[in-house]
């Protein structure tokens, strides 16, 4: 996680970075902050919709409400 803070920093608009950090929060089962970076690497153009649906790391959140809302959100984008 430190990790990929660091290159937020450097790369703040870089949505792989973000994504990752999602990831990482999803996997220690931090619904809300998994959702708030996922939402934040969607917002700067995080696209891998395959990825989104199918990553291991985000099986925590997949089955909640406020992922399946967040997907529609941007979908409609």
């Amino acid at each position: 996680l430190s990790y990929f803070n660091r290159l937020v920093k450097i790369q703040p608009d870089n949505p792989d970075h973000l994504y990752n950090i999602s990831c990482v929060y999803a996997r220690q089962q931090k619904t809300a902050d998994a959702l708030y970076w996922l939402d934040l690497a969607l917002k700067k153009g995080f696209n891998n919709w395959d990825m989104i649906m199918r990553d291991p790391d985000l099986d925590s959140i997949r089955g909640t409400y406020e992922y399946q809302r967040l997907l529609q959100d941007q979908r409609k984008k």
